[in-house]
């Protein structure tokens, strides 16, 4: 006499490495690099420190998010947590190149000046700052967070 025994994706005791999805991998994988960017960089731009404990705060969302006992809430989220990391994800960049990277781009600098004969952008925001504008053209840039996490929900 037999008895059948389900398998582990049914009684929840598949390790964690198993039930990782690849987006999850690869999270792990840009978050790996990241660090040890961070750490590279930290003793000369210290706010690099800050993104350590960020980290370890993903990777606690993913141990919680991965585990078999979700409710439907909890599964969905678990679809849909990358891109409601972008947002924190994408700010990252700018923490670790803050003293490396350049701020301003010299070929677009001097398409502009070849095109308009001079730097309008920075006259125009030097000339008449317009609270309007900066509002209209900064939603128009956070809209794009939107647009690629809205669908998903």
């Amino acid at each position: 006499m037999g008895l059948a025994m389900p398998a582990d994706g049914e009684t929840g005791t598949a390790s964690l490495a198993a039930r990782l999805l690849p987006v999850d991998r690869l999270l792990l994988g840009y978050l790996a690099v990241v660090t040890v960017v961070a750490v590279v960089r930290a003793p000369s731009q210290p706010q690099c420190w800050w993104l350590l404990p960020a980290h370890g705060l993903f990777l606690v969302l993913l141990l919680l998010l991965r585990t078999r006992t979700l409710g439907p809430i909890g599964r969905a989220l678990g679809e849909i947590y990358p891109l409601l990391l972008l947002a924190g994800l994408y700010s990252e960049i700018g923490i670790v190149n803050s003293a490396t990277a350049p701020i301003h781009d010299a070929l677009v600098q001097r398409w502009e000046v070849a095109l308009f004969g001079s730097h309008v952008s920075v006259e125009w925001w030097k000339a008449a700052p317009s609270r309007f504008w900066s509002t209209v053209l900064h939603a128009a840039y956070f809209a794009y967070y939107l647009i690629v996490t809205v669908p998903a929900i």
